[in-house]
């Protein structure tokens, strides 16, 4: 899982602002913060709570994850 968390970070481009990965070592590897918790943090995004390896927020505030399961889901 660790070099498809890698690839959906990089795959994701310059329009997000925030970037998480729940992985300590990617997060330091690539520069970006780190979830403790492994899930999304914004109680106001429908994905709330939601187990996820990475996520971002675009400059609208929708999130889009890489979720344990290995798909990607985007939030509002």
């Amino acid at each position: 899982m660790t070099t498809k968390t890698i690839q959906f970070l990089k795959e994701l481009g310059e329009g997000f602002q925030f970037q998480y990965v729940s992985d300590l070592k990617i997060a330091k590897k690539l520069r970006i913060k780190h979830s403790r918790s492994g899930k999304i943090q914004d109680k106001e995004s429908e994905g709330h709570g939601l187990p996820v390896l990475a996520y971002a927020f675009d400059e609208l505030g929708n999130v889009t994850a890489l979720c344990h399961d290995g798909k990607i889901r985007q939030y509002l």
